[in-house]
């Protein structure tokens, strides 16, 4: 890739009789950025492994939704890659009383409504486009079937993913995150408070095929 400084490491921490897990890493805006990438051991299908991303929550990171959201383990029975990035930490403002508190959060809506004042943001949307260029690089993916699905503030970035990364993805899902005009003034009343179907891995069986 031109002009692309990029450093992965691989290391190989986790392997069931269904999937293997690689632990990577890249510097990006001279950051160094991490995410976690579950492959079946199963033959690519035809066309390249789909290939699903999964983005946390404020506070979380890759290894938590690694762990718990289910995702890695309908991947290994379904035949696709699974992918779990983490965000960068920044310092936010307290819910309560004055002051600020660091949190991991993805850079989108949402962060500028919470966000302390004195930060430069780096852009998210560049790092998940290179870990996208990444698994072109390392692995048999079909670029057609890209999905992205997030909580909370990583549903809120998959909204922003729709607008900027549309020429990446196929779909996008996401739950339990209020639009981003109503996050960006705290003092709004919204009068509807939307939230997106989640694409729950009991769901998508069939889907991908």
């Amino acid at each position: 890739m031109k002009n692309l400084v990029l450093l992965v490491v691989a290391s190989l921490t986790f392997c069931s009789a269904a999937a293997q897990r690689a632990d990577m890493t890249m510097t990006v805006e001279g950051e160094l950025r991490s995410f976690i990438v579950v492959r079946p051991l199963g033959s690519a299908p035809a066309g390249g492994y789909p290939v699903v991303f999964m983005l946390h929550g404020t506070s979380g990171d890759g290894e938590k939704f690694w762990s718990i959201s289910g995702w890695k383990e309908v991947g290994a029975r379904e035949n696709f890659i699974t992918v779990f990035p983490s965000s960068l930490e920044w310092q936010v403002k307290n819910d309560v009383g004055a002051g600020c508190h660091a949190t991991t959060k993805w850079v989108n809506g949402d962060l500028s409504g919470a966000a302390c004042e004195g930060q430069t943001f780096k852009n998210d949307i560049l790092f998940i486009r290179r870990i996208v260029d990444t698994l072109k690089q390392l692995y048999s993916i079909n670029a057609r079937m890209v999905f992205a699905t997030g909580f909370s503030n990583g549903g809120v970035m998959t909204s922003k993913m729709s607008t900027e990364m549309s020429d990446v993805f196929a779909a996008y899902a996401a739950s339990t995150y209020v639009p981003n005009v109503c996050r960006l003034d705290r003092n709004r009343t919204c009068g509807l408070h939307v939230r997106n179907v989640l694409l729950y891995p009991t769901e998508l069986r069939g889907e991908l095929s």
